[in-house]
């Protein structure tokens, strides 16, 4: 399976360094060191899983590349933060959406453990923690698309939409 990032930070050594990380784990890399790039690059290509953005780079905001790319796709576009020493994650929703009629959920996966439900995603900025006795570097965070005020029997229960592998710097 090919994972595809877009990587957007105007610092070369600093994406060289991300670069390296990700190919070793597998990702297919595109680079660009602007706003004014990554717009160009999505709208050639937008099959990106996720988009890694500087937030504040010479000719724009990361907000204006990941609206850019919600526009393009059926795919929400988020920021997610993770503090492993305060067990916080901070969902920034940028463009994502539920379709009609349904809730986007967040779940933690890892621990050789069942996908285990965070809180549900909406259009403003949440804190959430990270659940009890779970790991950290190496777990992934699902988004799925799930009935209104999210699955009902604590396990996803519609698609997946966005996912993501906690990475430790």
């Amino acid at each position: 399976m090919s994972r595809n990032i877009l990587i957007v930070e105007d610092e070369p050594q600093i994406r060289k360094i991300i670069k390296g990380q990700l190919t070793r784990r597998h990702w297919n890399v595109t680079e660009a060191a602007s706003c004014h790039e990554a717009e160009a690059i999505l709208s050639e290509k937008n099959t990106f899983e996720v988009i890694l953005c500087d937030l504040n780079l010479p000719d724009g905001m990361a907000w204006q590349v990941l609206d850019q790319s919600s526009k393009r796709t059926d795919q929400p576009a988020l920021i997610v933060r993770v503090d492993l020493a305060t067990r916080q994650i901070m969902v920034t929703p940028v463009a994502a959406e539920a379709p009609a009629g349904h809730s986007l959920e967040l779940w933690y996966i890892g621990d050789d453990k069942p996908p285990r439900p965070m809180g549900l995603i909406d259009k403003s900025p949440a804190t959430m923690s990270i659940p009890a006795g779970a790991g950290g570097a190496g777990a992934t965070f699902a988004v799925s698309v799930e009935p209104p005020g999210g699955s009902t029997t604590g396990a996803p229960t519609g698609p997946v939409v966005y996912k993501g592998t906690l990475i430790q710097e």
